[in-house]
């Protein structure tokens, strides 16, 4: 099992501990990847499970899988076309009761009291199930419609510590009233992910194979030294609509990495190889590069690609080997406050040749797309964070799409209360609007927190930009009744001119 979640299940064993949430925004998305605004200075570590919400609808989950001062990349447990610009992110970090914020892959105390505490526990299981009930109700001026859902959400995680660690994690989300349940992933782990030999089995996915989606089956890795590492994967592709278990559509690939640290730059590199075949046809051949060179605190370029090879090069306007998506993207820190990053993008409709299925750009759907984002961010302590961000893409069948995003968030001086602020200008081929988005949020005590948020859009087709308008106020409160379990509640209202929605729902959760 992945070592944020063995340290999650330490962690959650602390006594008298509180809960620390962190809050940021997604500013960019790529076809497999989740870009946020927090980052190391924020007390985020590689392998947190942050979550994604708009407004006060949890929409789903997605790990940290690099890392810089000021910002994360992310891959997301579920589609990343659920995603849009500007959602909510927030992350909650255990912290001590003398205020020293305890990270989630560290145990608290001496390193001989953490060897004890490791002796002495031998099976563990950590995780969550949360119910949330909701009633929508849809008004116009001649009809006035509701609508009832039922959302449960399961996380567990189950470690058993010994000479072969051996851990079990499930997470899905289901709708009680129509009886029907999303499993995203669940998986066996066997062995130390970190170590030099360890599986897993069941839904697995792994960033080495960026872009593949999740697979049913079978992945090894061997790392025998810190360098570098191999693996492979083998199993079925799941239904890509329901993600249920789909027996038709098999996969395999291998895939390496390799990392070398100098004095002051660090090199890491990946690979991989995968095919994927549907009743003996070929359904999809691909590879995967991702290279990344820098120091941390100071500079930091990334670059990656996946080429996907047509043995018939009539399907579409692809040659026989042919560019899927890439990204070019370099991140400088003159100094500690600023931080400026550009990457340049281009993304391609996958083709499938066998299934007959697409999986589209994260924000647009024609056949290829490019895109330049430049972000600019200066961060204080006590005055607070400015993020602005340009993101151009343009396609060969119509005009380039823009969006022009500039956010606020509150420094320190608010102590336990935090706000935001967001404007974004957005244009592409088919409208243009502008969005402004006000939060506020507080920390009720030890064991409640509240927050609340102010958006107005308007909107037009074509150049216009004043069409419709469309305003929204929402607020939620969540509370925590004893160590286990947390109740919320959110009210949302929407107006048009044409109509009207009232969104409300109650929650609640146990903690194992």
């Amino acid at each position: 099992m992945n070592k944020y979640i063995l340290s999650i299940i330490v962690t959650l064993t602390l006594v008298q501990a509180l809960e620390k949430t962190v809050v940021g925004k997604i500013t960019y998305l790529t076809s497999d990847q989740v870009y946020c605004d927090i980052g190391r200075d924020d007390g985020v570590s590689i392998g947190d499970t942050m979550t994604v919400s708009r407004r006060n609808d949890e929409i789903g989950k997605i790990i940290v899988s690099n890392l810089a001062s000021q910002s994360s990349v992310c891959t997301s447990l579920i589609p990343i076309t659920e995603y849009q610009l500007g959602d909510r992110v927030e992350l909650r970090k255990i912290e001590r009761m003398d205020s020293d914020i305890v990270a989630q892959d560290s145990i608290p105390g001496s390193e001989e009291n953490q060897n004890q505490a490791r002796k002495n526990i031998s099976l563990k299981h950590n995780g969550n199930i949360g119910l949330r009930y909701s009633n929508v109700s849809f008004s116009t001026d001649s009809t006035n419609k509701r609508s009832k859902r039922s959302v449960s959400t399961l996380q567990y995680g189950l470690s058993l510590n010994g000479k072969i660690p051996t851990s079990i994690w499930v997470y899905g989300r289901g709708d009680m009233l129509d009886k029907s349940f999303t499993l995203y992933q669940a998986r066996m782990t066997i062995g130390d992910p970190n170590s030099k030999l360890s599986s897993q089995i069941g839904r697995v996915f792994t960033s080495e194979l960026a872009g593949m989606g999740a697979t049913d089956g079978l992945l090894t890795r061997w790392n025998p030294t810190s360098t570098y590492g191999l693996g492979f994967i083998l199993g079925v592709q799941p239904d890509p609509i329901s993600l249920a278990f789909n027996p038709d559509i098999r996969k395999g690939g291998i895939f390496g990495h390799l990392r070398q640290k100098y004095k002051r730059t660090q090199v890491s590199g990946r690979a991989a190889v995968v095919g994927q075949y549907a009743s003996g046809n070929v359904d999809r051949e691909f590879a995967v590069f991702h290279l990344n060179v820098g120091n941390k605190r100071i500079w930091d370029f990334r670059t990656h690609a996946t080429v996907d090879y047509y043995r018939d090069p009539y399907i579409s306007t692809r040659n026989s080997v042919s560019l899927t998506n890439s990204e070019i993207s370099l991140r400088i820190r003159p100094i500690s406050s600023i931080s400026f990053s550009t990457r340049y993008s281009t993304n391609r409709m996958i083709v499938y040749r066998a299934t007959s299925q697409t999986f589209v750009d994260s924000l647009f759907e024609d056949e290829m797309r490019s895109g330049w984002y430049n972000s600019l961010q200066y961060r204080h302590k006590y005055i607070g964070k400015f993020n602005l961000g340009t993101n151009i893409r343009y396609g060969s069948t119509d005009r380039p799409s823009t969006v022009i995003r500039f956010n606020y968030g509150t420094g320190n001086y608010l102590e336990k209360s935090y706000g935001d602020f967001t404007v974004m200008y957005m244009r592409n081929f088919l409208i243009t609007g502008i969005r402004g988005q006000v939060g506020f949020g507080k920390q009720l005590g030890r064991k409640g927190n509240m927050y609340f948020q102010y958006e107005n859009y308007s909107y037009g087709y074509g150049n216009l930009i004043a069409d419709y308008n469309q305003q929204t106020l929402s607020g939620s409160l969540s509370f925590r009744l004893r160590k286990n379990i947390s109740i919320s509640s959110s009210l949302d209202y929407t107006m048009e001119p044409d109509y009207q929605i009232f969104y409300m729902y109650f929650g609640g959760s146990f903690r194992f």
